[in-house]
């Protein structure tokens, strides 16, 4: 019989083993986790979410400005200031004239 046969024979089926310390049948203690590892409440993670939203459209809100700006007509462009959040009228006008034939598409040719 090898020794990992009789190792296997010694201890009870369906028994663990014993753990240094602890009496038998003495419920487990929870580990102890640093702060940091634990789960947050439902307060922080509530304030976790408000955050996350507020970058989110911090960032997404310059995106949206140059796309809505590129698809408002050019005198309500100007009309604003130079940039808008929600376009009246949509055209593809300065789409038309970056791709006509320009600077734009001479420089995508040539790369």
């Amino acid at each position: 019989m090898t020794v990992v046969a009789r190792k296997k024979r010694a201890g009870a089926p369906g028994r663990r083993a014993a753990v240094p310390g602890r009496r038998a049948g003495a419920p487990r203690r929870r580990a102890v986790h640093p702060a940091w590892q634990g789960r947050p409440g439902p307060g922080l993670r509530l304030a976790k979410a408000v955050a996350l939203a507020v970058v989110v459209l911090l960032v997404l809100f310059p995106v949206w400005t140059v796309v809505a700006t590129s698809l408002a007509e050019p005198g309500e462009v100007v009309a604003n200031g130079g940039w808008v959040v929600w376009p009246d009228g949509i055209t593809f006008g300065a789409y038309a004239e970056i791709l006509d034939g320009g600077i734009v598409t001479r420089s995508c040719g040539s790369t």
